[in-house]
């Protein structure tokens, strides 16, 4: 197998003048791809008007700038590692995202797919539970509320667009290629290279990278690749942008003070409700190194009975020379997060001059430099060397979740983007099922008519150009599930303001209602 083809068949290398290596030439179509640049309009953590914050168009640099660092270096350690095909796919992560950022994905997960079999036990039986109609395969929703059972994610989504949707060489015979990328390139962009419910692992099964319709480009791009596995350079990417979540974003909200960087102690209230969130969240907390750091944090709030005096009262021991910390000893894990707290972040809140941008930039720097140079590959597995370092890593990452994207102060912000979301997918579902299905469907016999010129007009061109793609790549799918997926794949084809306007526009709201062309 050559990791270099291409699934249309074109020359991985290009023209004989064209200098550059194949992944070279993946990073530049991706690059200059259109669903690319819409991510400079699409929310990283929360939707604001500064451009002093990240959005996914810059969060996928910095991913781009670290996941790059590591590739050098484990390529200079003699790895077998496409420093280009690293860095392609760094850029190409979250080319799939929702509009909105996580609440434009939970609201289109929730719009496909019914409560009941949202959850980790009927994920896990997906691929077991469905039947056959007409040759194609189905899941039986017995409460009648799923649209289309593989459901919404972003990953997924990623991988649709670089595999079916984006027009680099148009469609072939019938068949979309996207970009066009080669297989290394679309394995290394793949962070969960299964469909819903093929992986077992209960951490897992939250995340799939492809949707039963895209699963034979996933199989080309895997050929000859171990089942489920990721590549090494699909690790680098993730690990960069694990990197760059928990620092990059939190650097944002430090810059905003959002984060009370003085109270993350063991006296302060920071820690203490940030503990809280997590205890609280512990049903969905799907990483082993959190519950950890909760149980001795738990621990030792028992062991010591008055918080206020928690530091003297563990750390003296009585004697008149100094000798390690018992917190260290019983508490490992609680103890490394303190400790990197106190060396690793900003004690007090940022102030905008020059040497509070100095320090802001100290420990950005410090933060990346500690979690690259950890770095290594065991057992062909991207994996810290010091011992929870990681943990350390997903604290971070809790901080940002806590202080900021679940703050209640965003709550309503968020309730208003998931209506917003709702709304656009209920009338454009409405307005392609009205065109291009049949009167008599019904939900499980669903059948496509012939539609009219005239009726056409009414769908946006974009969307009528995936209904069509849809049509020729409907293996799994009936008609119904081929257009649910067209309007999901329509809407992430739009910046946040754009979705905005389209909600306008379908409400009959005066705002934002007459497009552009038409105002002088």
């Amino acid at each position: 197998m050559d990791p270099y083809e291409r699934k249309s068949g074109s020359p991985a290398r290009g023209k004989s003048n064209d200098p550059r290596e194949p992944g070279h030439r993946d990073r530049d179509r991706i690059f200059y791809s259109r669903e690319f640049a819409r991510l400079e309009g699409v929310t990283q953590v929360a939707t604001v008007m500064s451009t002093s914050l990240h959005n996914r168009l810059t969060h996928s640099y910095k991913v781009e700038q670290v996941a790059r660092t590591i590739a050098v270096k484990f390529k200079a350690d003699g790895l077998d590692v496409d420093i280009d095909v690293v860095m392609a796919a760094a850029l190409a992560h979250d080319i799939g995202h929702a509009p909105f950022g996580h609440t434009g994905e939970v609201a289109l997960q929730e719009l496909l797919v019914c409560e009941k079999h949202r959850g980790k036990e009927h994920v896990s039986t997906y691929k077991e539970r469905q039947s056959t109609i007409k040759g194609r395969r189905k899941f039986p929703c017995d409460t009648g509320g799923c649209i289309l059972p593989d459901g919404f994610e972003g990953n997924a989504q990623s991988f649709r667009i670089m595999a079916r949707l984006a027009a680099k060489n148009g469609v072939k015979e019938g068949e979309a290629f996207g970009l066009d990328l080669t297989r290394r390139t679309l394995l290394a962009a793949s962070k969960y290279p299964w469909a819903r419910g093929d992986n077992d692992d209960e951490n897992k099964l939250h995340k799939w990278g492809a949707y039963d319709n895209d699963l034979q480009a996933l199989q080309w791009a895997m050929e000859g690749a171990p089942l489920l596995e990721r590549s090494l350079e699909a690790q680098i990417m993730d690990a960069a942008d694990d990197i760059a979540y928990a620092v990059h974003d939190l650097e944002d909200f430090y810059k905003a003070n959002l984060i009370p960087v003085g109270t993350l102690n063991l006296e302060g209230r920071g820690l203490s409700e940030l503990m809280d969130y997590i205890r609280g969240e512990e049903e969905e907390i799907r990483s082993p190194n959190l519950k950890k750091l909760v149980e001795e944090f738990d621990q030792y709030q028992l062991a010591v009975g008055v918080p206020e005096n928690a530091a003297e009262a563990v750390i003296d021991d009585g004697g008149d020379a100094p000798s390690p910390s018992p917190r260290v000893e019983k508490f490992p894990t609680l103890e490394f997060v303190l400790k990197g707290i106190e060396t690793s972040l900003p004690s007090r809140p940022f102030v905008d001059d020059a040497n509070g941008r100095a320090e802001l930039a100290r420990w950005r720097s410090g933060l990346i430099t500690q979690f690259v140079s950890d770095l290594s590959v065991v057992d062909n597995k991207v994996k810290f060397g010091v011992e929870h370092l990681e943990t350390f890593m997903e604290f971070l990452q809790q901080l940002t979740w806590h202080f900021v994207i679940e703050n209640p102060q965003l709550a309503v912000v968020r309730i208003g983007q998931k209506s917003v979301v709702t709304k656009c997918f209920t009338a454009l579902f409405a307005m392609v099922s009205g065109v291009w299905l049949t009167p008599d469907s019904d939900k499980e016999e669903s059948e496509f008519k012939e539609a009219s010129a005239h009726s056409k007009r009414s769908v946006p061109s974009l969307l009528t150009t995936y209904v069509a793609l849809g049509r020729v790549q409907s293996d799994h799918y009936s008609p119904r599930e081929v257009l649910a997926r067209a309007v999901a794949d329509y809407l992430c084809s739009l910046t946040d303001r754009e979705v905005y306007e389209l909600a306008a526009q379908l409400g009959g709201s005066s705002a934002h209602a007459v497009p552009s062309a038409f105002v002088k």
